[in-house]
This record gives C-alpha cells, structure tokens and sequence, in this order.
C-alpha cells in the first residue's frame, strides 16, 4: 500500500465543509488556527483538501462550546480535552440561566416549526416590531448560543430556531413600505461569516428609524459589496461580525472595505464581535448596541 496516496473519505474523516457545518466554526477560522496555532492538524488529500478525523472534531467541538461561553481562542486552543471540560463546567456552574425562554425547548427538540412560531409571534403581537427585536429576539438569540454552548442544543435545533426566527423578521420586513428619499443601508457579512440573523434584527431596526435597508445575505466578497452600494446609492454598509468571527483578519478585510467604497458611505461593523475588533481605521464605526445602530441611521 502506497503511503502517500491520497486518503479517502470515509466515516472516521470529514472535509472542512462538514466540520464547519458540525461544529459552528467557518472554515476560514479553522485554516488560520492551523496556521497560527498548529491545530487542527487535518490530513490532506493529493488535491489539498482537509479531511479531520473524529478526534479533532469533538475537540473542536468542545473549543466552540468554550468560545460561546466567552473563552478567547489563544486561551481555549492551547488546553487539552480535560482543561476544556473544567472550563465549560465552571461556565455552566456561573451563568445565569434565561427561564423565560425555556418554555421553547419543547417545540425546538421536536422542530415543530407551527409551535415555535405561534409562541414566538404571541410576543410579536405583545411588545410591536420595534421591541420585540430589542427586548426579545436579541436575548432569545444570545439564550440559544449558551443553552447550545450547555449542551442543551444540538446544532440542528440551533439552525432550526434561528431559520424560524429568520422567517418571522422576514415578515415584519415584507410588510414595511419605505419613506421617499429614505436613506438606503445595504447590510451583509464578510467571506467566512456565515451568521446572518442579525441582517434580519439589523433591518428591522433601520427600517423603523426611517432608513431603507438592503439585506444582501452572507459572505459577500468586497469587490462585490462595493458593487452593491454602487448599485444602491447607499448612504452606508453595514457588516455584522459574530463572537467567533472577530479575528485580526476580519480588521483587515474591514479596513480594505472602507479604502474600496466611495467616500460618501459610511462604513458600520456591528454585532457581537464588532466591540472585539482592534486596529480599525477611525472612519469605521462601531455599532454596540441595536440603539446604537437607530441613531446611526437618523443622523444619516
């Protein structure tokens, strides 16, 4: 048997895709961990495809679950298994737990989509689009991350609740009618950044500032994102950078962003990340909070 013949891939190894997909971790993290802290250590195929075996995937695993709960990714990725495993119990053991939302869980192990809408619109109703955005859906998305990172949610039932969510904003969005002359914010993500709930929060709250948002979807290359703004004479963009995604490249693709638009366009990184990012030029502003983004928009 030739040792340097290409692995196939089989039940032990999974391609970079599927791990991305299995852990929450995009592949363009998982490369620069490799390079910059030597693991993953996936095999590679004559092609140059990754392919992981079942080790490294529990152990990353374990590493999104500590980065969730707050850990920094020098910290998490130097520990072994068992530092990881004392890390989350004590994270367990110190968070605070949200009661108000467990009441979901019923119909989210079930994926019963009818039932998490009806109990999620019920708020709709209760607070109007504004807060429910504001004082529901943005600690009901931070809940599901730590009840994901406590092992109470699998990735499937993540994806669903966020998918349900997606589809409730999206309604609130398709039922606005947009102000003449108002000004137009095209919102998206960056390649590798494939978070994009809060587009939907992001929208909902400009368009009820008086703004007119554009939600182009996630991993937009910036040449493309240039183009976009262009296209919609847009008076700013805005980026959303998860938690995970905040990186010293994420700097960096912002930074060339903002040398790429038109002078005229502002330039927005908000979301979880956003407060984690360092090296910025000072033309890019921050949004920390959803209030935030409102008064970015009127001033606008």
């Amino acid at each position: 048997m030739n040792p340097n013949a290409p692995q196939k891939a089989g039940p032990a190894l999974r391609s970079i895709g599927a791990v991305a997909a299995e852990t929450g971790i995009d592949t363009a993290t998982l490369r620069v961990w490799e390079r910059r802290y030597g693991f993953p250590k996936p095999v590679r195929r004559g092609s140059g495809h990754r392919l992981y075996c079942e080790l490294e995937v529990e152990r990353l695993r374990l590493i999104a679950r500590a980065l969730r709960g707050g850990c920094r990714a020098g910290q998490i990725l130097r520990a072994d298994p068992e530092e990881i495993e004392k890390l989350l119990n004590i994270q367990k053991k110190s968070r605070a737990r949200a009661p108000e939302f467990d009441g979901l869980l019923v119909f989210v192990h079930s994926l019963d989509a009818e039932g998490l809408r009806r109990e999620v619109g019920m708020q709709l109703m209760a607070l109007g689009p504004r807060k429910f955005v504001v004082d529901y859906v943005a600690p009901l998305t931070r809940w599901v991350g730590e009840s994901w990172a406590r092992g109470e949610l699998d990735v499937h039932e993540e994806h669903f609740i966020t998918n349900q969510l997606q589809t409730i904003l999206r309604g609130i969005l398709d039922n606005r009618h947009e102000a003449a002359g108002a000004a137009r914010i095209v919102l998206t993500t960056l390649p590798g950044e494939p978070h994009s709930l809060g587009l939907k929060m992001a929208a909902v709250i400009l368009s009820f500032a008086g703004a007119a948002p554009r939600v182009l979807g996630p991993e937009m290359p910036l040449a493309g994102i240039v183009t976009a703004a262009k296209a919609a004479n847009a008076r700013a963009v805005g980026i959303s950078v998860s938690a995970m995604s905040a990186t010293r490249g994420t700097a960096q693709r912002l930074s060339a962003l903002h040398e790429m638009l038109p002078g005229h366009v502002q330039l927005w990184a908000g979301g979880d990340g956003a407060a984690r990012l360092k090296g910025l030029p000072r033309g890019i502003h921050k949004i920390r909070e959803l209030s935030d983004l409102e008064s970015a928009a009127r001033q606008l």
